[in-house]
């Protein structure tokens, strides 16, 4: 059955909610943007770090990425520990000890944003 034409919200109070929405992304976004222009993010070791704490994070919410998936997707825990959470930690910690042989000064290219 079609939506009825009086259902459907006025465009106005779509776009207001949209950017109502999108104002904490674009601080967010900004404030990202400042950190990588500062040259923070240029090191080894602090992107190794970021690397071993996405590692660490998949660790500590493992729980919780477990009930999502089996909330919205029916995957048993096992799988998910397995194909997920396990894929995480495995491709982050690999990243991070690859990363200082990727990031050697022949294969750096300058990133401009």
């Amino acid at each position: 059955m079609a939506t009825p034409v009086s259902a459907i919200p006025e465009v106005s109070t779509i776009c207001s909610a949209l950017v109502a929405c999108s104002q904490p992304a674009v601080k967010i976004r900004d404030a990202l943007r400042v950190t990588f222009r500062s040259g923070l993010t240029r090191p080894i070791a602090w992107c190794q770090h970021q690397l071993y704490q996405l590692a660490r994070m998949a660790q500590n919410v493992r729980e919780l990425i477990c009930d999502a998936l089996k909330k919205d997707l029916g995957k048993p825990k096992t799988m998910v520990l397995m194909s997920e959470v396990g894929n995480i930690i495995k491709e982050a910690v690999k990243s991070a000890e690859w990363l200082p042989i990727w990031g050697c000064s022949s294969m750096q290219q300058a990133v401009t944003y």
